[in-house]
């Protein structure tokens, strides 16, 4: 709701601590990784897209922020690739 009103710094206060309870929980981590996208911290909010996406492997917005930071990076190639991935797998979890 913080992040949504433009109240980044208590919506990541709240993250944080959020975290601290649940270590585990894709959604805590996805959002933390958003904001640290929109700071342009492309390298922590892809470590914490990838812990996400460890926790919940279909998490499609910890899936998008990584992208999004490796191309961030100037990691072109990797992006493309990953972006390939993701595209397999939806189209073979839309098969099923």
């Amino acid at each position: 709701a913080h992040l949504n009103r433009g109240e980044t710094l208590l919506s990541y206060n709240a993250l944080d601590l959020a975290r601290q309870y649940a270590p585990n929980d894709a959604k805590i981590r996805t959002l933390i990784a958003h904001h640290l996208f929109l700071k342009k911290d492309f390298p922590e909010a892809k470590q914490e897209a990838e812990k996400a996406l460890a926790l919940q492997d279909n998490n499609f917005r910890a899936a998008i922020i990584l992208g999004k930071s490796l191309l961030n990076m100037g990691q072109t190639e990797k992006a493309l690739q990953f972006f390939a991935g993701m595209e397999q797998q939806l189209c073979l979890d839309q098969l099923r």
